[in-house]
This record gives structure tokens, sequence and C-alpha cells, in this order.
């Protein structure tokens, strides 16, 4: 596709990344990203569903697909969650539960109405789950204001979030195989916005044991990671006024200035707030030589990986 000169807030809920054959397999939107410790739990679990549910309530008419712990996806109505609450109070700790939402016309595309949760059973190694959900930028600017700080307070509570972010992200499709195939597409839009997430949980989950993935405009940091970096009290000091605090039961949410930004490379352009709040949770970014994308012929997968998580040095 060709990036515009400037992208500004109002063009994103209408610039696709297209690949030869029309498919849109990414679209610039929202997202929210929840990592969550010992997802077994049948309280976890339970929180889950109050976010699957309050999500579905907010963008029902747009939903189009659903799929239910790993079966063919079929087409979405609200009546299919009706029974979930049953079905997770009868799952033993070792099951698993997952959850996948789409909008999208056809399953395999991208779009901007989004949810996945995968909540891992219970195994002799540390496991991890997440819920992600993604919506349009027009779609939350309809809403009352701080809709999208509120909607994290709650689900963090619900999930007893262990880490997380909100912000500005590129939407792939909720199908793996497809997500994957839109990473030759992404790298130009990456490379020049850093305030733009690349998001795909099921991929990035098994880093994230130990250490956060990094920030964005909302940055969800449990007491586990505030006590690393000294208590929420010497944090807020170090960032000043500009960052907003949000207090769930297990952590914060730090809010990095009052807008969210993208950013633009190319225009010298870096989220100073963004980056004044990296430099000081660095301490706690987890260890992550993965591949985040495939990269174009001639440029290094790991090392624009490193790159990219280091981006607000």
């Amino acid at each position: 596709m060709n990036i515009p000169e400037k992208i500004s807030p109002k063009d994103f809920d209408h610039i696709n990344i297209i690949d030869d054959e029309g498919l849109v397999l990414a679209c610039l939107g929202m997202v929210i990203t929840l990592y969550i410790e010992e997802p077994y739990h049948q309280s976890i679990r339970m929180g889950a569903v109050e976010c699957i549910k309050e999500y579905t309530e907010l963008v029902n008419p747009y939903l189009r697909w659903i799929s239910i712990k790993g079966k063919r996806m079929k087409k979405f109505r609200q009546t299919q969650l009706d029974p979930i609450s049953d079905q997770v109070s009868q799952l033993e700790p070792m099951d698993y539960f997952e959850i996948i939402l789409s909008g999208a016309e056809k399953v395999e595309l991208a779009n901007h109405y989004s949810l996945v949760t995968l909540l891992c059973g219970k195994r002799k190694y540390k496991n991890m789950g997440f819920l992600t959900a993604t919506l349009p930028l027009g779609f939350i600017e309809k809403q009352s204001p701080g809709f999208l700080q509120k909607l994290a307070v709650r689900w963090s509570n619900h999930l007893k979030a262990f880490h997380g972010y909100a912000g500005f992200a590129l939407i792939r499709s909720v199908d793996y195989g497809y997500a994957e195939k839109a990473e030759p597409y992404l790298y130009p839009m990456v490379k020049r916005f850093p305030g733009m997430e690349i998001d795909l949980p099921v991929s990035h989950l098994q880093h994230c044991t130990e250490g956060i993935k990094g920030i964005n405009w909302l940055t969800i940091l449990s007491n586990t990671f505030l006590e690393r970096l000294g208590g929420k009290t010497g944090l807020k000091a170090k960032l000043g006024e500009e960052f907003s605090f949000y207090d769930y039961k297990e952590g914060t949410i730090i809010q990095a200035g009052p807008y969210p930004q993208i950013g633009d490379l190319e225009q010298n352009n870096i989220p100073l707030h963004y980056q004044k709040l990296y430099r000081q949770v660095r301490p706690i970014q987890a260890e992550y030589p993965d591949i985040l994308i495939r990269t174009p012929q001639g440029v290094d997968d790991l090392e624009f990986a490193q790159e990219w998580l280091k981006r607000f040095s």
C-alpha cells in the first residue's frame, strides 16, 4: 500500500493493508491486550466471560463470526454466549478455554472488530493466558470520555491482569495463518510509526512470563512489576503530572500523555511521553529474541525485532 505522507487519527478507520489479490490483511485501529498469570483459575475464566459479554454487547451489530474452544468458525449470534458460563464452570484445571470473535465479511480477513482470548490449562511449567480486543478509533471517539481507560480497569480487575497495553495497532486477521500472511506488508508501517503496536499475543505469550512486552498509550502493570520498579509512588514522581494512573486491584494502568500517539520517524516525531515511560520501565521488559514479523529481503528479522522492541530507548 502507499502510506500517506502524514497519518492523522481521522485517517485511521479508512486505511487498509491489502495484498495482491485485494484481500484486507490488516487495518489500523485500537487494541487492548492483557496478559494473565495462572489463567486456569475459575475466577479468571469467569472474568474472561464477563469481558467477552461486555464486548459483544458493545459491538453486537458488527460481529459476524464466533469460534469456541477451537471449533470451526460459525456465524455469530449473541445467544451462542448464553451457555458459556455453564461450560466454563465445568472445565477442569488442565483444560484450556478459547473464544474468537470477528466482524470480518470473510473469516480470514482483518477487521476492526475482533476479540481473542486463550486461557491455557494448568501445567508443571509457568503458563500464561491473554485476552485481546480491537475497535476502530471512530467507535471509541463516540463513547463517553475515559471509555478506554475505564474498560481497561474493568477488564484488568476481571482478569487480574499481569501486564498489558492499549493504543494504536495494526489489526490482523484472527486466523493465525492469515495474520502471518500479512507480515511482509507490515514492515514499512511499523518501521515508520513507533506508536503502532505489533500485536499477535499467541506468539508473544511464551516470552512474557517474567517481563512485559513493552509500552503503549496505556500500560498495565501488576504489583509484581511495580515492586521491581521501586513502587508506584516513586514511579509516579519520576514521570510527572502529564502521566495519569488508574488503579485496579492487582496493579495500576499508566496513561502516557493526554492522547494516544502514533509518531512518525520520517518526520522525526517520537512520542515523548512514550519514550519517557519506556525509559523508566525498561528494566522489566522481557528478553524477546523471537521474530516479530517477517521482514523484506536483506533485513535481518531478529535485528529488527530488537530494534522495534527498544524503539523508545
